[in-house]
């Protein structure tokens, strides 16, 4: 139950870091969240996916832009 908590109250902490369009740092995030850089990666494994739950991920890069174009033309 406080992992629970602690995960609902990064992912606010993280949506409120991400409200001015910026993406930022687990630094950052863990400031905000009250919580060490290391429970943020033990709680969601990576800053992607921290960022992709708060609803603000990053946007693709041109490598996974790149391999998504070409999946789609391959099927």
């Amino acid at each position: 139950m406080a992992v629970e908590l602690s995960r609902n109250e990064v992912v606010a902490a993280a949506r409120r870091a991400c409200a001015d369009g910026r993406q930022p740092t687990m630094e950052e995030v863990a400031t905000a969240a009250g919580v060490a850089v290391r429970t943020l990666y033990r709680l969601f494994g990576s800053r992607q996916a921290l960022l992709r739950e708060a609803g603000c991920a990053p946007e693709p890069t041109a490598r996974q832009r790149i391999l998504d174009t070409a999946l789609d033309q391959v099927g």
